[in-house]
């Protein structure tokens, strides 16, 4: 009888522990509050609503609070990095851009998360369906600080109806002396058909249209994306390898001199002003980000230099959906070889792939005392299915960034998924070829920068291109003032460590990526 008592006893002990187990398997956070910044996009805004999105469900599945503090783009830089340097800790952990993660591992400010990756109690994400291109913004070194969650580029967005229009066609052939290019594949083709449709009324509606449009309103650093855009072709000797003359951008890698002053800086500066001037309205000076996109979506443009959310965006567009058209930023037949010290002439454009843009990633302050639960979140959110549905929405700010992203032939998603986000196919299929040739497959890539300084030299950058498209300065003014700001940041820290923090940033001496 005493057996059996103990027995039973002993069941539901065990049961009681295995029940319990499980509860707290399913709660396994209950109690803890982090407190995440993110861009202020509002719950159905921006970066921020993603987070407003997941919360209730996260929440649900863990036990844990997620506050979120929303901070203005222009105040996240200061912001993030105050409460780092002053070692507060108000937010335990961020998503912000990615060219501040020199300034977060510099400091010892960001987490390594990889232990939390190889423990299979969180939430799975899988390294190898991830772009390479992706791949190598998420860590520094050996080290990873970031599951993935975006991944910004800046391509060529075009209207294959107007393109493809016949009557187009043979007036474009009179007027220039070859065949419309759909799309074009050079700078040069690319100002040639801009400036053929700007003060056109190509889509008969009794309006004057434009060619293009981009946004260089100050302090937008539209100066700083376009400019990088539109030098790159020029300047980046493209290669097998990151060397010191090949797949260079930004400075010197065994001096840290900065490159802007050389010839191919300054003919893709004249370049950007011909194409600005040429190919669309004048008010694109004072134009933000959202004024761009609205240009090109309400159909008023036949072109767009601009992020992967116009892809979204436009199918919503009456007039864009459904001939929406996107190829990598058009090239150059020649480069400025700084080896030889003089041009190259090639046989195909100079391509140069980005991924220019903020970004956006998570990553885990030092300063957390529960980095295990900010990193379940971020893991999360990392989910394949929910990016591709982040991206696939339009309002989110979040772009593709894993092979289960894109269509055949370059990945594994499936028209069907795009047909249940309410997309054109034709649309669909040219977005996903855009935007993965652009980060994967053109001949260069610009570096991504992400080193201390970032954000002084963007800002030093986007003031002189401003400069010089509003006639304050020439080009050749323009390209040494980027230079000497360049040198004046870099001066500011020790030279052989900061040489180091470069090339690990670039991938010296390994292959290029964007």
């Amino acid at each position: 009888m005493l057996k059996r008592k103990l027995l039973r006893s002993l069941v539901i002990s065990v049961l009681f522990l295995v029940l319990a187990s499980t509860f707290f398997a399913e709660k396994p956070y209950k109690g803890i509050e982090i407190n995440i910044a993110a861009f202020a996009g509002g719950p159905n805004g921006v970066i921020s609503g993603v987070l407003y999105q997941h919360r209730d469900k996260w929440e649900d599945l863990t036990g844990a609070k997620l506050i979120i503090s929303e901070v203005p783009y222009s105040a996240m830089y200061e912001k993030i990095l105050t409460d780092l340097y002053t070692g507060a800790g108000r937010y335990d952990g961020f998503i912000a851009q990615a060219w501040f993660l020199g300034d977060y591992v510099s400091g010892d400010f960001v987490v390594p998360i990889n232990d939390f990756m190889e423990d299979p109690s969180f939430p799975f994400w899988d390294t190898e369906n991830v772009l390479p291109g992706v791949r190598s913004l998420l860590k520094w070194g050996e080290n990873w600080y970031s599951p993935p969650f975006d991944c910004d580029q800046f391509v060529l967005w075009y209207r294959r109806d107007v393109l493809s229009d016949p009557r187009w066609q043979v007036q474009f052939k009179q007027e220039y002396g070859y065949d419309l290019p759909s799309p074009p594949k050079t700078i040069d083709q690319l100002i040639d058909v801009s400036s053929f449709f700007n003060n056109k009324d190509w889509n008969d509606d009794g309006k004057v249209e434009n060619g293009i449009s981009v946004f260089l309103k100050k302090g937008s650093l539209g100066g700083y994306f376009y400019g990088l855009a539109m030098t790159a072709p020029y300047s980046i000797m493209p290669g097998p390898e990151v060397d010191r003359f090949h797949n260079i951008y930004w400075f010197d890698p065994e001096t840290m001199e900065p490159l802007f002053d050389l010839p191919g800086y300054v003919l893709g500066l004249e370049k950007l002003k011909e194409l600005v001037s040429k190919g669309g309205s004048q008010s694109m000076l004072s134009w933000d980000l959202g004024e761009s996109w609205n240009s090109f979506v309400s159909g008023n443009t036949v072109f767009a230099i601009n992020t992967a959310d116009i892809g979204s965006m436009a199918q919503g567009s009456e007039s864009v959906r459904g001939n929406l058209g996107a190829t990598p930023i058009p090239g150059s037949y020649k480069v400025w070889n700084r080896e030889e010290d003089k041009w190259t002439e090639l046989d195909e454009p100079n391509v140069a792939g980005n991924r220019l843009g903020a970004n956006w990633q998570g990553m885990i302050s030092s300063y957390c005392k529960h980095p295990e639960v900010v990193y379940h979140l971020f893991s999360y959110l990392a989910d394949a299915q929910r990016l591709f549905e982040a991206a696939a929405a339009g309002w989110t700010g979040v772009d593709p960034t894993m092979y289960s992203h894109f269509l055949p032939p370059y990945g594994t998603a499936s028209m069907e998924q795009y047909r249940e986000e309410d997309w054109n196919p034709s649309d669909a299929q040219a977005y996903s070829n855009a935007l993965y040739e652009n980060i994967t497959t053109t001949v260069t890539f610009i570096p991504y920068l992400r080193i201390r300084g970032t954000n002084e030299f963007s800002l030093a950058m986007d003031t002189a291109v401003n400069q010089y498209l509003t006639n304050q300065i020439s080009a050749e003014q323009a390209a040494r003032q980027i230079a000497k700001d360049w040198k004046r940041i870099i001066d500011s820290f020790d030279f052989e460590s900061y040489r180091e923090e470069y090339k690990t940033s670039i991938n010296f001496g390994g292959i290029p990526t964007p």
